[in-house]
């Protein structure tokens, strides 16, 4: 043995050797890492990878409220929430940058310029396969649009989509369709959103899962630093437009279905069944 227990040794290295009948035999370290021990009775020698530090970029800004051991940290942020209707690609954020002329109309490839490097982009009712394929040679990390035709999803991600979990698709950018399939007319609250919030920060993850988890597509806008109000006014502004969750809808509440065949359907809550 040439090594002893805490040194580090890098692959490839030699750790022990026996001479018989004038031949050397070596043995080599077949990773790099610490040896941790050597057993004196058969002269195993056990090998483990260091520890690195793994940092992990919080997808929001804001502030903790809680840690979660050996796993990470819940954020509380102040901006514009909302769902989308599928997406595919993992989180993302950056810049958003409204790039169509209105929530009607379509993104081409003349709109898309090299500045658009790190950043969420906004098209109105979706963007044509040139205009994706640039956007992710451009470098932007994501994209919201009414919509998308399906085939240009799986030709820019290289891979059919899996509809159960697209959370598995490695796509090199993040989508996110606001109203369904298609080149659809963005819903023209969420363009509004998106128009006045143009240039903030904007978080994006376009994970959709139709299984049991009914995991959607989600925005996250925050709130422009120097438009930031005293806690008690975010406080106030929060609870005069608190979001609707699915455990919380009163009448009067626009809402959206979700299930065939009002599929994609915008509407009006007029009654709640009391089970």
């Amino acid at each position: 043995i040439t090594v002893k227990e805490g040194d580090y040794i890098q692959e490839g290295q030699t750790i022990a050797g026996s001479a018989h009948s004038d031949v050397l035999d070596l043995v080599y370290s077949p990773i790099s890492g610490i040896v941790s021990r050597i057993c004196p009775r058969v002269g195993t020698v056990t090998i483990v990878r260091p520890m690195k530090t793994l940092k992990v970029l919080a997808h929001i800004p804001g502030e903790i409220v809680e840690t979660i051991g050996n796993c990470g940290a819940v954020i509380k942020g102040f901006g514009s929430f909302f769902e989308g209707i599928f997406g595919i690609g993992p989180e993302r954020f950056g810049s958003l940058s409204l790039l169509a002329d209105g929530p009607e109309s379509i993104l081409d490839e003349a709109g898309i310029t090299t500045d658009v490097d790190g950043k969420i982009l906004v098209a109105g009712a979706g963007a044509t396969y040139q205009a994706l394929k640039k956007s992710v040679e451009y470098g932007a990390n994501g994209i919201i649009a009414g919509g998308f035709n399906q085939m240009d999803l799986v030709w820019i991600s290289g891979a059919e989509i899996n509809l159960q979990d697209t959370s598995l698709n490695l796509s090199p950018i993040s989508m996110v369709m606001t109203e369904g399939s298609g080149f659809i007319p963005m819903n023209e609250a969420i363009w509004n959103i998106l128009g006045e919030k143009s240039g903030n920060l904007a978080s994006i993850d376009g994970s959709t899962s139709i299984a049991d988890s009914r995991k959607r597509p989600w925005v996250f806008i925050n709130q422009a630093p120097q438009a930031v109000l005293a806690a008690d006014s975010l406080q106030a502004a929060h609870d005069e437009h608190r979001p609707v969750s699915r455990n919380n809808v009163a009448v009067g509440y626009r809402v959206r279905c979700l299930r065939e065949p009002y599929f994609g359907h915008w509407g009006t809550v007029e009654e709640t069944p009391d089970k």
